[in-house]
């Protein structure tokens, strides 16, 4: 993807100038890391960083149709800052915790945080087996993570009454054992993949 068409697409988005700058930056930072950090795939260009960001953006509305201020979000396996990231600057009124169990890309959040001024974001360095469960999350995003039986039923637990999870993935549901706690709401198909919204059963 070229720059042009990026910030195009940031726009199509709704995206601010200022929230269109961070996004720049943020690019910039991760692809210097990736130098020396493997946060994304060494070989990956600036190109397809800005489809992964872009990608990460086609969950904006699912998150609008509840609010765009006031929730709080929990990010599962954050790594490089996708989907995070992207939706963090997006909404600068929503608190996100990035949950990532490596110090190396754990580090490279906390410094991310300062150098782009992204002050809605939480790294938290761990794994989903150890957060606890009495802290409950209006959304969970999974992005390109294959989480076991006991994890989902934890992911569950953690959401509110209402909450949601929205997972970035290729054909079928990287959740193993989703359809005993969950209920698939919305399945949206796009190119290089498909972003599901799932509930817990019993919700209206």
């Amino acid at each position: 993807m070229r720059h042009e068409d990026f910030i195009s697409a940031l726009s199509t988005f709704g995206l601010s100038e200022k929230q269109k700058r961070k996004s720049v930056e943020y690019l910039k930072v991760l692809k210097e890391w990736n130098k020396t950090v493997p946060l994304v795939s060494r070989r990956v260009s600036m190109g397809e960083l800005r489809e992964h960001f872009v990608d990460s953006l086609k969950a904006l509305g699912l998150i609008r149709e509840v609010s765009s201020e006031g929730l709080t979000i929990l990010d599962i396996g954050s790594g490089g800052g996708f989907p995070a990231i992207a939706l963090a600057i997006s909404f600068p009124d929503n608190k996100f915790f990035l949950l990532e169990p490596s110090i190396k890309k754990f580090t490279f959040l906390t410094v991310l945080k300062r150098k782009i001024d992204i002050n809605n974001i939480f790294p938290l360095r761990g794994r989903v087996e150890e957060l606890n469960p009495e802290i409950k999350y209006d959304f969970i995003t999974v992005k390109a993570l294959r989480l076991g039986k006991e994890n989902v039923a934890k992911l569950v637990e953690m959401l509110n009454s209402k909450g949601k999870i929205i997972v970035w993935h290729g054909t079928d549901l990287p959740l193993e054992g989703w359809e005993k706690k969950l209920f698939l709401c919305r399945r949206i198909e796009g190119e290089k993949g498909c972003i599901s919204l799932l509930k817990k059963i019993g919700v209206e």
